[in-house]
């Protein structure tokens, strides 16, 4: 039984180590910036459909300040 736990113990060390850089490996870019015309003060998740479009909603701002959603 103990070459067991010693054997699972590395495959999961293997595993850790091999899925490090692809854990880390993100970058972050800004999308939109809201100015009021095109909305503002965000709300809820974004949402993405099937053809990859990034929706986003926000409470306030558009033509009535009644909020917007943003492609």
């Amino acid at each position: 039984m103990k070459w067991f736990s010693r054997v699972s113990k590395l495959i999961l060390a293997l595993l850790f180590a091999y899925s490090v850089p692809y854990i880390f490996a993100q970058t972050f870019s800004v999308l939109d910036t809201f100015t009021g015309a095109n909305g503002a003060n965000p709300s809820q998740s974004n949402l993405l459909d099937i053809g990859g479009t990034l929706y986003g909603t926000t409470y306030y701002g558009g033509s009535f300040n009644a909020g917007t959603v943003l492609p």
